[in-house]
């Protein structure tokens, strides 16, 4: 079983062509009468309707280094991806507080390379405050039920904060040991 929260620094091999291939995507505003989700900043499409290779490679490296490679694994997963920005200009606000209560997992890896303090993310659990500040290349993963909320934005379009967000809609995973030893 997954923890209710995971850190994982270092997490993707290679996360500057991920950071680029953010980069050369359309990032809009939030629809909230299409959405009927409270968000501010910006986002991509979801990222299988973009590229669904590259999303397929993401995910599979997303659930091999969550699970270190320690066990032999045949998973079956719904999830969304997408990128999701979010300046200067957006102000923190108590509107940002809130629960995905229409997933299991939700989650970010921060791709801002030199991110301001403050600027992780906040949980809240049994009552109490757990920040997770924002560092390029960590992995955040929580149960979505849990309160939470982004901590600030900060810069500008490229030089904004720069996230891969997922929400894990479900999750079938049968694990077995593998044989290797090394």
């Amino acid at each position: 079983m997954l923890q209710d929260i995971i850190v994982i620094d270092d997490f993707f091999k290679d996360p500057d062509s991920i950071m680029e291939f953010a980069n050369q995507q359309v990032f809009v505003e939030n629809d909230f009468e299409k959405t009927k989700s409270y968000w501010q900043g910006l986002r991509t499409k979801e990222l299988h309707s973009i590229d669904i290779h590259r999303t397929n490679k993401i995910t599979n490296e997303f659930f091999d280094r969550i699970f270190i490679n320690q066990y032999k694994l045949t998973y079956k997963w719904k999830a969304l991806f997408c990128f999701h920005r979010l300046s200067s200009l957006e102000k923190f606000n108590y509107k940002w507080i809130h629960t995905d209560s229409s997933s299991v997992y939700a989650g970010v890896v921060y791709l801002s390379k030199n991110p301001v303090e403050n600027s992780g993310t906040f949980i809240i659990k049994n009552n109490k405050v757990i920040p997770i500040e924002n560092i390029y290349n960590r992995l955040l993963l929580y149960k979505s039920n849990y309160i939470h909320s982004p901590m600030s934005g900060f810069g500008e379009d490229e030089n904004s904060r720069l996230t891969l967000t997922m929400f894990i809609n479900a999750i079938s995973i049968e694990l077995g040991m593998t044989n290797d030893k090394t």
